[in-house]
């Protein structure tokens, strides 16, 4: 019911006007160790050598131990962001908490893109419906702008590379999941499919360059396809609906991109774990999270 140019002016203006008032919050929880007391995101100049390096430029003894003050290699683009956010604030934490709130806001406006292009079938099959699904899916996307839980997570500086990295993951699936348009030639056809495989990787690679941990959304994507093709039931749904189909070509680049980033990270870094802003952990200076 809310137009697509007017959804996210709302939501922008609601998220800002909600956090506002807690803009001048200090730092907290890990903000201190990986923000505020982190030498590398304070000098544009120390790019991109302070963004990506092997762990052991890192160790501070011999058994290990690890200095959490500062960026972690595994989340490259996570700390250019923080870098470039020091640069514009002077370290100040209105910037970063700014930055949260309009990342936020932006992923309220994908999550309501993924939701109307995953319900495209329920709109043109049941059209006497469609403004109460179109309610639906605003109101939903509303609730997750405004939680208190979501507002406190935009407020948590460093949580900026869980929104980010979930902005990545919306876009990806907007793309995976978009219909190609019907009635061109093959050869049109195929150069939709080569750009939308293109253009998931590259939103995949960003989402894991900000956390490792979006490939879950990878694997659900492929459990996802694989049901819709091995349960009957789910294969009636794809001949009515092909568009719930994921392409293959797709999620395939995604798990090549996974797999070489993996191979980078262990040949590279030296492990395939991250380093966790906890200093009383020192025996476990980063955690094995077997490759996420």
């Amino acid at each position: 019911l809310i137009s697509d140019s007017l959804f996210p002016a709302i939501v922008l203006g609601a998220v800002i006007l909600l956090i506002y008032p807690y803009m001048s919050n200090p730092f907290i929880l890990d903000d201190g160790h990986k923000i505020q007391e982190n030498p590398d995101i304070q000098r544009i100049s120390n790019l991109p050598s302070a963004l990506f390096y092997p762990y052991d430029q890192n160790q501070m003894t011999k058994h290990m131990q690890f200095n959490m003050h500062r960026n972690d290699p595994s989340r490259p683009l996570t700390f250019l962001v923080y870098t470039l956010l020091w640069a514009l604030g002077g370290g100040n934490q209105v910037s970063f908490h700014a930055a949260g709130a309009i990342v936020h806001a932006w992923n309220s406006y994908l999550a309501r893109g993924v939701l109307i292009t995953l319900l495209l079938p329920l709109f043109s099959k049941f059209p006497k419906y469609g403004e109460v699904i179109a309610l639906a899916v605003d109101f939903s996307c509303l609730c997750f702008a405004f939680t208190p839980v979501a507002i406190g997570t935009a407020m948590y500086a460093y949580a900026l590379s869980d929104t980010l990295a979930t902005g990545e993951m919306y876009l990806m699936l907007l793309r995976m999941f978009s219909p190609l348009r019907n009635g061109v030639k093959r050869s049109a056809r195929s150069r939709q499919q080569s750009e939308q495989s293109f253009w998931v990787a590259v939103h995949f690679t960003c989402a894991i360059l900000f956390k490792q941990t979006s490939v879950t959304v990878l694997v659900w994507v492929s459990a996802w396809y694989v049901l819709l093709r091995i349960v009957p039931a789910f294969s009636k749904l794809v001949k009515s609906c092909p568009q719930l189909l994921p392409s293959l070509a797709s999620i395939s680049h995604c798990w090549l991109v996974w797999i070489g980033w993996n191979l980078l990270r262990f040949w590279y870094l030296g492990g395939l774990g991250d380093l966790e802003a906890d200093p009383s952990n020192s025996n476990r200076p980063y955690l094995p999270y077997l490759g996420t």
